[in-house]
């Protein structure tokens, strides 16, 4: 596999701080993703702890939640997560949100996408 892409900015520059944890997420999530860290199909749940590592609760949640032996899981989960104030909330109705990737999720705060 070719090596990961450069995280933070240039030695020079420095990195720049407040990326580097969505750069991180990203890289777990989009560069490396399910087929590194559950490649045979029998380690759903280190997928699922690395993105909870790397505070991607939402993906980890619609990941469980997309496995039928582990639903139950994410529904106790995501009652946990929610319970700590860690989870975002949905302004919309899910038939009228995005698709079940995580990204229907907003803060509370957000405005509905347009």
């Amino acid at each position: 596999a070719p090596p990961p892409p450069p995280a933070g900015g240039s030695p020079a520059s420095g990195p720049a701080p407040h990326d580097a944890l969505a750069e991180l997420q990203a890289l777990l999530r989009d560069y490396y993703g399910e087929a590194h860290f559950n490649a045979s199909g029998r380690t759903p749940l280190l997928y699922a702890s690395v993105l909870l590592y790397s505070l991607q609760f939402e993906h980890a949640l619609a990941f469980l939640a997309g496995m039928p032996d582990l639903a139950p899981e994410a529904v106790h989960l995501g009652l946990a997560l929610h319970h700590e104030g860690l989870l975002a909330v949905s302004l919309l109705p899910r038939d009228v949100a995005s698709p079940a990737d995580g990204t229907f999720l907003l803060s509370a705060g957000s405005a509905p996408p347009t």
